[in-house]
């Protein structure tokens, strides 16, 4: 059965939150010297991955929002820390019909997949999965720059179920 897709909605100053953090990161970056964690997925035009800190800033909280939880716009690294306060973590895609993808290194949670549209100021919540719900041999893939698992989106639980098993309304 289709699970049904959420957009949330961003206005101008949640867009300007996520540039100036987005910013931020990235001269925290410039700083230390901090390596990307998969370094053969950084792209030759955008060296400190600038694009994909500010789509993780903006899909990480249009989630939270969706959750009714704080989000706190954390620059530093984030890679011991999951995404929302409520132990969620976000992946994100340009692609309508883009995979929830879950790698080897990633730390049980519950992974919701965020598909910004067109203007960034609309953000799609496809639905979640268990980590360890994706780690099935039928999603993992060897084909990709970084072996991972690839969840399609007909795979992916409803976010409303996610959101009865925190008992949020």
């Amino acid at each position: 059965m289709p699970i049904r897709k959420y957009v949330i909605e961003l206005d101008a100053t949640d867009i300007e939150n996520c540039v100036e953090a987005t910013n931020e990161r990235v001269e925290l970056i410039k700083q230390n010297k901090y390596q990307h964690r998969f370094n053969t997925l950084i792209k030759k035009d955008d060296p400190l991955n600038r694009k994909g800190h500010y789509q993780a800033f903006i899909t990480e909280l249009a989630t939270a929002r969706y959750f009714g939880v704080t989000y706190n716009f954390d620059i530093g690294p984030d890679g011991k820390r999951p995404d929302l306060v409520n132990g969620c973590q976000v992946r994100s895609t340009r692609h309508l019909n883009g995979c929830l993808i879950a790698y080897t290194s990633d730390k049980p949670a519950p992974f919701v997949l965020a598909i910004p549209l067109e203007s960034d100021h609309q953000i799609m919540l496809a639905g979640w999965r268990d980590l360890i719900d994706c780690r099935l041999e039928k999603f993992w893939r060897k084909d990709a720059l970084e072996p991972a698992w690839f969840v399609p989106q007909k795979d992916l639980h409803d976010m409303v179920s996610l959101k009865a098993r925190f008992m949020l309304p």
